[in-house]
């Protein structure tokens, strides 16, 4: 199996330039990397931060939202359904410390989504409580990013 290798900094620009004058909203998956998202930061509007609520999840998480903050970048902290011994909610947003322009979402699980996956059935259905969370968590992402002057372009770290 092939290592997967990093676009080159031109492509990665070319694309989320173009993103940004094309469409009303791009998604980006990245990398938690301090030196990608210093690079990109000046071409994002917002960041979508996936915590999942376990102590070390959520102590980088505080590290990355800190960083996120520095360069000036509103943060939407999408903090996953804790399973057994994870933390609770209010636990972890006492922990991340989210500035007060942040907001926060819950993503729901949902159970059986992967046999889902497997089976061919539709994965979206609009009254599952995940993509109930999706929703909620763009609306948090048009918010905070109402500040940013040009398009909107999210990054997801």
């Amino acid at each position: 199996e092939a290592a997967c290798e990093e676009p080159p900094e031109t492509a990665r620009r070319a694309v989320l330039l173009a993103a940004r004058q094309g469409l009303t909203m791009t998604v980006v998956d990245l990398p938690r990397s301090v030196s990608l998202l210093r690079e990109v930061s000046s071409l994002l509007d917002a960041c979508v931060v996936v915590i999942t609520p376990d102590i070390k999840a959520v102590l980088a998480a505080r590290r990355l939202i800190l960083l996120l903050g520095e360069l000036k970048l509103p943060v939407v902290a999408a903090i996953r359904t804790p399973k057994r011994g994870g933390l609770p909610y209010q636990t972890v947003l006492d922990v991340i410390e989210l500035p007060l322009s942040g907001k926060s979402a819950h993503i729901a699980q949902l159970r059986g989504f992967n046999r889902r996956l497997r089976s061919g059935t539709p994965v979206v259905i609009e009254s599952d409580s995940l993509t109930k969370s999706c929703a909620h968590i763009l609306d948090d992402l048009h918010a905070v990013a109402e500040r940013r002057p040009i398009g909107m372009a999210a990054s997801s770290v």
